[in-house]
């Protein structure tokens, strides 16, 4: 029975996870929508073009808000009009950024990996100073 509650409430969790996904997809159209929807009058030709364009820009460009902005309109337009993205055209471009993004995490990692051992050294030795006080002080 207990079974049954997880399963049930996994069930919704995961029904709740895809309606925000949608509200959060449909509250991004309505944005770019309400922007002026800056790839509308393009066809779709010209919109792929500038849909491989924005995400590229991006990818090179991962902090930057507006490069983020501009992909996301250009996926909304296509989202809209219920077309396919391009997005072989960019699979290149996104196994790049992911293997920059796994290093970098790995990167973090070791770091922090050595900062703990770092710390753990400095306070063994801090203890081990501290003994040696304790004995030259009795």
């Amino acid at each position: 029975m207990a079974d049954d509650d997880a399963k049930d409430g996994d069930a919704h969790l995961d029904e709740m996870l895809a309606a925000w996904i949608q509200s959060k997809g449909m509250d991004r159209i309505a944005a770019y929508v309400a922007r002026g929807r800056k790839f509308g009058a393009c066809d779709l030709d010209a919109l792929q073009v500038e849909w491989i364009r924005a995400h590229r820009h991006w990818y090179a460009n991962w902090g930057d808000a507006d490069a983020q902005q501009n992909a996301g309109d250009a996926d909304a337009e296509f989202e809209l009009r219920r077309e396919r993205q391009p997005v072989e055209a960019v699979e290149a471009d996104m196994r790049r950024l992911r293997e920059e993004a796994l290093a970098l995490a790995n990167e973090i990692r070791t770091r922090t990996v050595n900062w703990e051992k770092s710390g753990e050294a400095v306070e063994a030795e801090l203890h081990a100073f501290l003994k040696t006080k304790k004995k030259a002080i009795h």
